[in-house]
């Protein structure tokens, strides 16, 4: 990890990050060709994994966290509450608020405003990221999750694969899906996003939506959040950042997608010509920095060999394909994994170059070059939206990295959160992680 100071470097880099892009990263100024291959659309973000998307909670105790009552609403005499509001932010952001039955509305859109403007700071971002965000009460969208304890959630919206000729024309890694958001970085003015950045009938990049049944506290509502007291205030901020920073792609495709008890590095897909199923679906880019660190082994190692041995069975249904899996060498690898990463706290790593560049074919070690990492969250019991897709809950409680833990702190407000960062509350080793999976940072100043 670099020592140097980062102080005084982000009014420079901010100013560097409203420019265009230098011609050399751009593509052909006729856009005659497209890099993008596929596209796979996340209608929401519960759609990324099959039970839940990657979230924030609060804190586990042995009481449940106070929440606000829900207040009594004919829905159907309420619609008229929802509104909705599109915001250019800056030349990165454009934020399309969605605010239903909460007094908080202005509240919670300056606070999400203030947010972007912080990931503005530390991103160089040649394309508009659009971002769909909705502040609801969770009770009362549905019933069944009055008893919610997730603060938010969001994903990317889709995921793109690159086509044959990308990889060298880019400098990506043909072999895995991108997030939208990084994606349109990396091929800013490919045919494929359309007229003035659409990508077919969508522009959205990312998905969010946030839970107005906890009593939240906002900046712009006072200078430090309440004391603590029963009500838990959580500082919407910090919820905000967290997750936006899933939307960008800080999320692993490493999952049980066909049961408890197997990792699977990617979901099952069909032929689209026959309807077959014939094997898994891309991986998403974080996978390919991740570490076993006892094996000191590739993650994607081990995928590769899931993935060819899942390409062998070809099934007309979901049933008859995940029975056709079991007979593979592939079925034992994704048992094994399971075990490891429920068994065997901080054994599961992710990967960052201190300089730019990936893991090479010829590299035996995973620890040839100065690499840092991030220990990854890994519980005994595999929590669907939490393994996985964030660090550590224990060893960065209390660590300038604190921010992508599945667990929200409350009482504290994100500028006071202690030791701070000197990128601010998005720590050194945060940032990394955005610059190995692609986007160009900070970092790439120093």
């Amino acid at each position: 990890m670099r020592t140097s100071t980062l102080l005084g470097i982000l009014a420079s880099w901010a100013a560097i990050a409203t420019q265009s892009p230098p011609a050399e990263a751009r593509l052909s100024s006729s856009a005659s060709e497209s890099f993008l291959s596929t596209r796979y659309d996340l209608v929401n973000p519960s759609s990324i994994h099959p039970d839940l998307t990657p979230q924030y909670t609060a804190k586990h105790s042995t009481q449940l966290p106070h929440r606000l009552k829900s207040p009594r609403i004919n829905r159907r005499s309420n619609s008229n509450t929802t509104t909705t509001t599109i915001t250019n932010i800056t030349s990165s952001f454009q934020l399309q608020f969605t605010c239903r039955n909460s007094a908080s509305c202005s509240y919670a859109q300056t606070t999400f405003i203030h947010a972007t403007q912080r990931l503005s700071q530390i991103l160089s971002l040649p394309a508009q990221v659009i971002i769909s965000a909705t502040f609801e009460s969770f009770c009362i969208a549905n019933a069944a999750d009055c008893g919610s304890s997730t603060l938010g959630l969001a994903a990317p919206a889709s995921f793109h694969t690159w086509s044959a000729v990308a990889g060298n024309a880019l400098g990506v890694d043909t072999a895995y899906s991108y997030p939208s958001a990084l994606a349109k970085q990396l091929a800013p003015n490919d045919t494929a996003w359309g007229p003035n950045g659409t990508v077919g009938s969508s522009v959205v990049d990312i998905f969010a939506r946030f839970n107005a049944d906890f009593p939240w506290w906002f900046t712009t509502q006072s200078s430090s959040p309440p004391a603590a007291t029963n009500h838990a205030p959580y500082d919407f901020e910090q919820i905000v950042l967290h997750e936006l920073y899933h939307g960008l792609g800080f999320i692993s495709s490493w999952y049980p997608w066909t049961g408890p008890g197997l990792l699977l590095p990617s979901y099952p897909v069909t032929d689209p010509n026959t309807g077959n199923y014939v094997g898994l679906g891309a991986p998403y880019i974080f996978n390919k920095w991740m570490v076993d660190d006892v094996a000191s082994t590739w993650y994607y190692t081990y995928s590769d060999q899931i993935l060819a041995a899942a390409s062998t069975v070809n099934a007309p249904d979901y049933a008859s394909w995940v029975d056709g899996f079991k007979n593979t060498s592939g079925f034992q690898i994704a048992a094994s994994l399971f075990n490891n990463v429920t068994t065997t706290n901080g054994r599961t790593l992710l990967m960052y170059p201190l300089s730019q560049g990936g893991p090479a074919d010829s590299d035996t070690s995973p620890y040839y070059s100065d690499y840092g990492f991030v220990m990854l969250y890994t519980p005994s019991n595999f929590s669907t939206g939490s393994s996985i897709s964030h660090v550590d809950a224990t060893f960065y409680d209390g660590s300038s990295e604190f921010l992508m833990r599945p667990f929200a702190t409350s009482y504290t407000a994100l500028d006071d959160y202690v030791p701070m960062a000197e990128t601010g509350p998005i720590g050194e080793i945060t940032i990394a992680v955005l610059r190995a999976l692609g986007y160009k940072t900070i970092l790439d100043v120093i």
